[in-house]
């Protein structure tokens, strides 16, 4: 399996299409913690040429998910409508993610999050 792993750089977070590294036309979004191992990788996804990942940064919440999946327009927006909450611990996948009466497509996000341990844990 070749899969692409994205840190958002500054840059790349200012553009409206922070996923601009990710296919617009991809309704499949995976985003994953930087300590997710290759192995976790193809044991928690579907072997696919190609697979892309953007990586959840520590301070990030589901609003930012959100918005890195084009769901909304910015993470505050986000917020306001419920998504101001921790990205749940684990494996999670979402279906059908957007706007009913939207023009977009809707998104399928999955979330591979291994919190990482804090000393004493």
């Amino acid at each position: 399996m070749t899969s692409k792993v994205f840190r958002l750089t500054d840059e790349v977070k200012k553009k409206r299409n922070p996923a601009g590294l990710i296919s617009l036309l991809n309704s499949q979004l995976n985003f994953i913690t930087p300590n997710v191992s290759d192995k976790d990788i193809e044991l928690f996804f579907t072997p696919e040429d190609e697979e892309e990942f953007i990586i959840i940064e520590s301070h990030w919440t589901m609003a930012h998910v959100m918005f890195h999946s084009e769901v909304f327009t910015s993470v505050s927006n986000a917020r306001k409508n419920g998504w101001n909450k921790p990205i749940p611990a684990g494996f999670t996948n979402m279906t059908d993610i957007g706007k009913r009466n939207s023009k977009s497509k809707k998104k399928d996000i999955t979330l591979l999050n291994f919190p990482t341990m804090q000393e004493g844990e």
